[in-house]
């Protein structure tokens, strides 16, 4: 059962919003536009195994809720041009929906779609959901932030232009981001693949599993729990390399200006890679208190 609320706000003269998206011709292309129409919005569905998202251009933040019994959509949508007129136009371009997949009854999915933005107006969506921490998440969105924190069954996300806040997500992680910030505490199996922009891993307790990180162009830091088994391979191809595992037994290392390869706790599985292209490599250890 999907219930929907909204209120109608609008706000003249509100700031200017400019987004860069990338495109396959890697042409960029911005827009200013002073008049904002918005509307908010409450969507509720039963809870699932899955809740799969889909956004253009907004900020995403979901969380997990240990006493929620649904999930819950807390949804702003806003319409921007260059008079009143252009940005209620651009509002009511704006599609959202969030059913239970015709074709997977254990799937939520919750769409936000619109055209693409020009010299005239624009679109965003921006979405606050809150689901039970055993949903599975599965998130692309196009521009904007994204934030993920407290869930139990794992996490899919895929961002083009924006940060990545990833928190307490644990059963595995998978991240892709083409130009953005990756900061990132989770456990599980891990593979996290950034174009642009630096990535902060912190690997939490629990089963090794094996873990990628790589980074194109921008720095890669991983945290591992002093405890942590497995073989680590780090490579950084333009940029230093720094590892700092005191707390961590050491075999068979092999180490360069540019390459570290070690058995942490002298075990060979599973495997540990990590890459930089461009960029400073730093590997460190912590314990818990």
């Amino acid at each position: 059962m999907l219930t929907a609320r909204f209120t109608r706000i609008r706000s003249h003269f509100a700031r200017p919003l400019c987004l860069a998206v990338l495109t396959a011709s890697a042409a960029m292309a911005g827009c200013s536009t002073p008049f904002a129409h918005q509307e908010r919005l409450t969507l509720t569905a039963p809870s699932v195994r899955s809740l799969v998202l889909r956004n253009c251009v907004g900020d995403v933040i979901i969380q997990a809720d240990g006493s929620a019994t649904q999930v819950r959509a807390d949804v702003v949508k806003s319409g921007r041009g260059l008079s009143a007129q252009q940005a209620d136009e651009a509002l009511g371009e704006i599609e959202l929906s969030m059913a239970v997949s015709p074709d997977r009854p254990d799937t939520i999915v919750a769409e936000g779609k619109h055209p693409g933005g020009d010299a005239f107006r624009s679109h965003s969506v921006d979405w606050r959901i809150t689901a039970p921490p055993g949903v599975v998440i599965d998130v692309t969105n196009d521009v904007g932030d994204i934030h993920i924190k407290g869930f139990a069954a794992g996490a899919t996300i895929r961002g083009s232009v924006g940060d990545i806040h990833v928190r307490g997500v644990s059963g595995g992680l998978t991240v892709q981001n083409e130009v953005g910030d990756v900061h990132a505490q989770a456990s599980g199996t891990i593979s996290i693949d950034s174009g642009v922009g630096d990535v902060a891993l912190t690997v939490g307790e629990g089963d090794d599993e094996p873990i990628t990180a790589r980074t194109e162009v921008g720095d890669l830091t991983v945290a591992l729990p002093a405890q942590r088994k497995g073989r680590l391979v780090a490579d950084s191809d333009v940029g230093s390399l720094h590892i700092h595992l005191d707390d961590t037994l050491l075999h068979n290392t092999r180490q360069r200006a540019h390459h570290f390869d070690a058995q942490l706790a002298g075990v060979s599985e599973p495997t540990i890679d990590l890459a930089t292209e461009v960029g400073d490599l730093k590997v460190r250890s912590y314990r818990t208190p």
